[in-house]
């Protein structure tokens, strides 16, 4: 019984929907159901649910191609498509939009089908779907993700992630234009291709406390742009959670560039020393020079009584000693002073070539030269006569340092909105660590030559200049860069 009753199964014949029932069907679905000819691409037939969505009519819907109502935009492709898949006898699927009975426009989805009637004649079946609601979504979530992008690409920080591997994932704007690479490229570098070669061991420790402990931290960080150069960053770092899981897969940095809020903090503490040493000179300056107006006084007594004749010379030596003493003092006390100066416009070049005459003698007594090369430059606000001390002080520092028949340059030039004062010599390699402690710590090592530079720091000080120096070719560059405004000569 069990083998007749499965053999009956076998041959039962498969239940297949009648006419009627595709009828009642298409007649019923919510999607559009149309069918055209493939050869005129004209509406053979189209279900209720065209009517009811696009709003035509059955005879308008069958006395027109199916293109009429694809719009403009979109026609092209949509023909092409259609007609690609009719003639290789393909199926496939489109988004296009499509103008409605009131004027406006539906986004559509359709997908179609060649097939072949019992009778030989053949047609295209087309299924399309409304997806105007789908498409918004979309469009909202496209607009939602461009906007937070413009936020992530205009910050003033660099943002960037990377994974397990430590390999860099994304970077955005700033991170990109900073360090000089592609976004292709940083996808090919790890954290550590970034960070320099002495902070690697620190950059592992960091990666392993993100990705083991999942925590955030703040730190600080030297990395390396493709030209070479370094810079400081703030780094700000965060784990980020794969909630599936609840591992951590990538970290997010937040980066700021703070080289330049660093060299201020800098130049903000040499100011200070260097107002702490006026200040102590203030203090203590005319208590000094009183004591050594007496002493002035009872050797020129002494020199004048006559029983100390043949100590005339001696005489002589301690009172130009006392003299030149006080005379430092003096400028001492002139750094201290705490004023205001007053500023006028000064051509620099002219203050340089007046003083000319000046510097050729002094170097000439130390066999030395100094060379001019004054390039164009605008007038700018200037105390002359701080300005003539600064060069005079400058100048004769560096000769100090040169060596005898070397020569000291001074040159000037306009650099976007500053003019540069350069003072360049061939003395001895400066120490970038005493170049950065400049005014804290003296660069020669002469007792008549210490004061100078001290000097030059208050003057650019009052101007609002900054002074920076450099070694480079073996020779050492003593920048003041005065601020102006306007346009290059």
């Amino acid at each position: 019984m069990h083998c007749a009753h499965k053999t009956v199964l076998l041959n039962e014949e498969p239940l297949f929907p009648s006419g009627e029932e595709y009828r009642l069907i298409a007649e019923n679905a919510q999607d559009m159901i149309i069918v055209i000819d493939p050869k005129t691409l004209v509406f053979k037939y189209v279900s209720p649910s065209n009517m009811r969505i696009m709003g035509y009519t059955k005879e308008e819907f069958l006395s027109r191609s199916c293109l009429d109502n694809v719009h403009p935009d979109d026609r092209e492709y949509v023909a092409a498509r259609l007609i690609s898949a009719i003639k290789e006898n393909t199926a496939g699927s489109i988004k296009y939009r499509c103008l409605k009975k009131d004027g406006s426009y539906l986004w559509l989805e359709t997908s179609g089908k060649m097939y072949e009637s019992p009778d030989g004649t053949s047609g295209v079946i087309l299924i399309s779907r409304d997806i105007e609601r789908r498409k918004l979504i979309e469009q909202k979530l496209r607009r939602q993700v461009e906007y937070q992008n413009s936020l992530i690409n205009n910050m003033n920080e660099w943002l960037f992630s990377y994974d397990a591997n430590s390999r860099l994932t994304y970077a955005n704007r700033k991170a990109i234009e900073s360090t000089g690479y592609s976004m292709e490229e940083l996808q090919t570098m790890s954290l550590f291709d970034l960070a320099v070669p002495e902070q690697h061991e620190f950059v592992a420790k960091q990666v392993e406390e993100r990705f083991k402990l999942g925590v955030s931290n703040n730190y600080e960080l030297f990395v390396k742009f493709k030209n070479g150069q370094e810079t400081l960053l703030r780094i700000k770092s965060t784990p980020i959670t794969d909630y599936s899981n609840s591992e951590v897969n990538s970290v997010l940095v937040l980066a700021e560039d703070i080289s330049e809020q660093r060299r201020m903090e800098k130049e903000m503490t040499r100011l200070s020393q260097l107002y702490t040493v006026g200040g102590m000179a203030a203090g203590n300056g005319y208590e000094i020079r009183n004591p050594l107006a007496s002493v002035r006084g009872f050797l020129q007594l002494l020199q004048k009584s006559g029983d100390f004749a043949q100590y005339n010379r001696y005489f002589e030596n301690m009172l130009e000693e006392l003299d030149r003493t006080n005379l430092i003092i003096s400028e001492f006390l002139l750094q201290a002073q705490n004023r205001i100066i007053d500023l006028q416009q000064n051509d620099l070049n002219q203050i340089i070539k007046s003083l000319y005459p000046f510097l050729k003698a002094d170097a000439v007594m130390g066999d030395k030269t100094i060379v001019l090369e004054l390039g164009k430059i605008p007038e700018i606000f200037l105390n002359k006569r701080e300005i003539r001390q600064l060069i005079i002080n400058l100048v004769h520092n560096r000769l100090e340092a040169s060596p005898p028949g070397g020569n000291v340059k001074i040159s000037t030039w306009w650099q976007e909105d500053e003019v540069i004062l350069e003072v360049i010599d061939q003395g001895e390699t400066i120490d970038p660590e005493a170049s950065e402690n400049c005014g804290t710590q003296f660069l020669v090592g002469k007792e008549d030559t210490e004061m100078e530079l001290v000097i030059c720091l208050g003057v650019a000080a009052r101007h609002q200049a900054r002074i920076e120096i450099i070694n480079s070719d073996g020779k050492n560059h003593f920048q003041i860069r005065f601020k102006v405004s306007g346009k290059s000569p």
